[in-house]
C-alpha cells in the first residue's frame, strides 16, 4: 500500500514468475490494484546451490524505487490484514518496523513502513552484490563472513544490518504463531495476548 496526495493505493509488485492468470486475479479485486512489474532479485547462490527457502525475498527491495509515492506501507503476500492501518502511514522518519517475537532485539521484515529513495534503493542492491561476491568465492569464505551475508532470510538480516536506527511498531502489526511459543512465562504470553487483540480493536 502507498500513499498519494493523502490517498492509498494498493500496489502489487509482480515479477515474470506470477502467471497472467494470477495477475488477473490481483486485478479482479473491489478495490483498484496497481501492478509494477519487476526483476527478480535471486538470492546469490552457494557453492553452486541456491538457497531455496529465501531465494526471491530480496525482491521486495523494490519497494524502494516506488519514489512517485511519498510513503509505502509493504507487507509481504502471507500478511492478513484483520483492522485498519491508515495511522501507519503517518509515520515519522524513513524506516519502521515490527520487533521480531523472538530475541535477539530485531524486527521481522514482513510489515514494514518507509519512504522510497533511489540512493537507498542503489545502497542496498550494491549489499546483496557484495553477497553474491562472497558466495562465488565458496562455503569456507561465507563460513568467515558476518551472519546477516549467509542467512537463509537474507532480506530481513541485511535490512537489520542497514537500517540500525529502526523506528519499532506495536508488535500486533506483524503478530506471528510463533509469538505464543515465546518461553517467558504464562502471564507474560497471556499479558501478551491481550495487548495484542487490544491494539487490533482499537484500531478498527
Amino acid at each position: 500500500m502507498a500513499m498519494q496526495k493523502g490517498e492509498a493505493d494498493v500496489v502489487a509488485l509482480v515479477t515474470s514468475q506470477v502467471s497472467p492468470s494470477a495477475v488477473d486475479v490481483l486485478q479482479s479485486a473491489p478495490w483498484r490494484v496497481t501492478v509494477v512489474k519487476v526483476n527478480s532479485i535471486p538470492f546469490p547462490t552457494r557453492g553452486g546451490m541456491t538457497v531455496r527457502d529465501g531465494a526471491d525475498t530480496f525482491t521486495k527491495l523494490h519497494v524502494w524505487t516506488l519514489t512517485q509515492y511519498a510513503k509505502v506501507v509493504y507487507l509481504d503476500a502471507d500478511a492478513l490484514v484483520m483492522a485498519p492501518i491508515d495511522e501507519l502511514f503517518h509515520e515519522r522518519g524513513p524506516f519502521s518496523a515490527a520487533p521480531d517475537c523472538c530475541p535477539p532485539l530485531v524486527f521481522n521484515a514482513g510489515v514494514l513502513v518507509l519512504t522510497p529513495n533511489g540512493t537507498v534503493f542503489d545502497d542496498l542492491m550494491a549489499k546483496v552484490n557484495e553477497i553474491g561476491q562472497l558466495a562465488a568465492q565458496g562455503e569456507e569464505t561465507l563460513k568467515r563472513t558476518p551472519y546477516w551475508l549467509t542467512s537463509v532470510y537474507g532480506d530481513q538480516e541485511l535490512l537489520n544490518m542497514y537500517w540500525k536506527d529502526w523506528r519499532p511498531l506495536k508488535y500486533g502489526y506483524n503478530f506471528e504463531q510463533a509469538t505464543y511459543a515465546v518461553d517467558k512465562g504464562e502471564d507474560h504470553r497471556d499479558r501478551r495476548r491481550m495487548e495484542i487483540y487490544t491494539e487490533l480493536q482499537t484500531a478498527a
